[in-house]
């Protein structure tokens, strides 16, 4: 029988938790001082940049975004190639007609 079926006895005490047990919420990453970027935004970002100046590469786009690497641009041209908007050529970044269009 395992410790949590067992009955307790009339004069027994449930178990307190102890007050260190729960941790607080911890806060959000905005709050650290470092903006965030709103949904969608850095797509529309790195399209446009894509669009404007064809054959740029990620590393080129974080630094004009501000970024200290690409690692987060990574996900967003992955997102763009599966879309049919960008193609990816070696390392460099075009956009597709589909793209052109909007």
């Amino acid at each position: 029988m395992t410790a949590a079926r067992v009955a307790r006895l009339p004069g027994e005490k449930a178990a307190q938790a102890s007050p260190r047990a729960r941790t607080p919420a911890r806060p959000k990453a905005a709050s650290f001082g470092a903006p965030r970027a709103r949904a969608g935004g850095r797509r529309e970002q790195l399209l446009a940049v894509v669009v404007d100046q064809p054959g740029i590469t990620l590393a080129r786009a974080a630094e004009q975004f501000g970024l200290k690497d690409a690692t987060g641009l990574y996900a967003v041209a992955r997102r763009l190639q599966d879309d049919g908007l960008v193609r990816k050529s070696g390392v460099e970044l075009r956009p597709t007609a589909k793209a052109q269009q909007k």
